[in-house]
């Protein structure tokens, strides 16, 4: 499994969504624009046997709007919300890095202060499943 390789991946996915501006496989010192995602580090399980099966939950963070915006941001969030869950709705493996990636829980009544400056954020958690032969070396 190459984590790194999954963040790029997952990097590339939510950048499809409608209106994302960017992503950081971290959270970076400041927000450029918004909808911008980050990632966080996974906490996860490791499952061994003559295959080995690794489940982790990603942290997935989407910095929406800043508060300061125009506050009718707001009516944008839940279509918003319901296109990042759409966009993980099935069959995501990104490319083959995965065996499964879909949104397992969201929260949009988040907000966050990056850099002085305060926004509206939707904290998803990714549930990611990597199934395959193991090989180990000593």
């Amino acid at each position: 499994m190459d984590l790194d390789a999954i963040l790029a991946a997952l990097a590339t996915k939510v950048a499809a969504i409608s209106g994302v501006v960017g992503t950081s496989a971290f959270h970076p010192d400041a927000i450029p624009d918004t909808p911008y995602f980050t990632f966080g580090m996974p906490r996860g399980r490791l499952v061994s046997g003559s295959w080995e099966l690794t489940e982790f939950a990603l942290p997935m963070r989407c910095y929406y709007a800043r508060v300061s915006d125009d506050p009718t941001t707001a009516a944008g969030l839940l279509p918003f919300v319901q296109a990042t869950i759409t966009a993980f709705r099935s069959g995501v493996t990104l490319g083959g890095l995965v065996t499964e990636v879909h949104i397992d829980t969201w929260d949009a009544n988040v907000y966050a202060t990056v850099n002085a400056e305060t926004f509206q954020v939707i904290d998803f958690s990714l549930a990611v499943t990597v199934y395959g032969s193991a090989s180990y070396t000593a």
